[in-house]
């Protein structure tokens, strides 16, 4: 049984996530891209990168202090807290604090487009002065979204292509390499390259398969692949969307809406891409019926959820119905707060 006091005692410690679903809690002693040094029960461990699925560190005090700054919303405080950490400590914890700073001002951005040179300079700045750091590839990926964002498609794709490199030379664990490749073909959709991104994501979805269907697949990397493959669905269609017209992508939206093997956050994003041509068409109750289907069936996900909690708070304006329009744009606030499309419904007015 968990008592209280071994569960302080466990989130005073670090957690080594290992690929094989088994993990080491304890002090973390430093912390590379290839290897990590814990000690546990007075005993030393070294884990190559390669038996590493994801680091968590032990939650100091500054930490948590702008963790709840950046859940109340505000930015400024949570960078100041977390820049102050960086400087004041050393070594992996230094590289953690800066990893967060950078990820607050990014997340700053998103709600105030002013912040966005900030935030590029804060991940460029993190990627120069850490390039051996085990946070890396989460910050070049973090990075290359923020370019695609900002116009500069060229420097995303060629970022993720030597991410994808790095990881094959230093031999990391294969879910960098397909996180870093499913980056890359986000980068050519937002930058109207959609042509481009169906030819990649095609033989990326067939990796991603290759990966799903083999039984020496841990469960950890497992539940990982199956979110890329959801995200290259998704991609996927939306490729559709751009070069062929919402009602060009309809045949491919019907199928994986009843493909029994998709994830949900997929079949979410089928059942909103068909809402979508009903938007298309001006059917507007049908669209609205869809759209609440996706929010009252579908769990929650932040690839689906906010945009069509802002599509059914906008066919409900069309429609006159006041209450779900309501309903829908307070839902859309409380559950994310930061995003896009929440955004998009206040400047409208929804």
């Amino acid at each position: 049984m968990t008592t209280l006091l071994s569960l302080i005692f466990c989130l005073a410690q670090s957690r080594v996530e290992l690929i094989d679903g088994n993990q080491v809690i304890g002090e973390l002693k430093s912390l590379n891209l290839t290897e990590a040094v814990i000690n546990t029960n007075d005993e030393e461990l070294t884990l190559k990168a390669n038996q590493i699925f994801n680091v968590i560190p032990q939650r100091t005090s500054r930490l948590n202090e702008a963790s709840m700054a950046l859940d109340n919303g505000n930015f400024q405080n949570a960078c100041n807290i977390l820049e102050d950490y960086a400087e004041n400590t050393s070594d992996w914890q230094k590289e953690y604090a800066s990893l967060l700073a950078a990820e607050a001002y990014r997340d700053w951005a998103s709600q105030d487009i002013n912040q966005a040179a900030s935030a590029l300079s804060k991940l460029e700045s993190f990627i120069n002065s850490f390039p051996n750091s085990f946070w890396i590839p989460r910050a070049q990926m973090a990075y290359a979204e923020l370019l695609a964002k900002n116009g500069k498609i060229d420097e995303a794709t060629g970022l993720m292509s030597t991410l994808s490199d790095k990881a094959f030379e230093l031999q990391l664990p294969q879910h960098i390499d397909l996180q870093a490749n499913v980056m890359r073909c986000e980068a050519f959709l937002i930058g109207n390259q959609a042509q481009v991104a169906q030819s990649r994501l095609k033989s990326l979805e067939t990796k991603i398969n290759s990966v799903l269907n083999d039984s020496e697949t841990p469960p950890s990397m497992y539940s990982l692949v199956k979110e890329l493959q959801a995200k290259v669905q998704i991609m996927t269609g939306r490729a559709l969307e751009a070069t062929e017209g919402l009602r060009g992508a309809k045949s491919y939206w019907d199928t994986l809406a009843t493909n029994s093997s998709a994830g949900p956050t997929a079949r979410a994003a089928a059942w909103l891409g068909l809402a979508e041509i009903e938007l298309e068409a001006q059917n507007y109750r049908a669209a609205q019926l869809q759209l609440a289907k996706v929010i009252a069936l579908m769990p929650e996900s932040n690839q689906v959820t906010p945009k069509a909690l802002y599509q059914l708070a906008k066919v409900s304006k069309q429609l006159t119905d006041k209450s779900t329009q309501s309903s829908s744009v307070q839902k859309l606030k409380n559950l994310f707060p930061l995003s896009s499309w929440t955004i998009k419904a206040d400047s409208e007015g929804l």
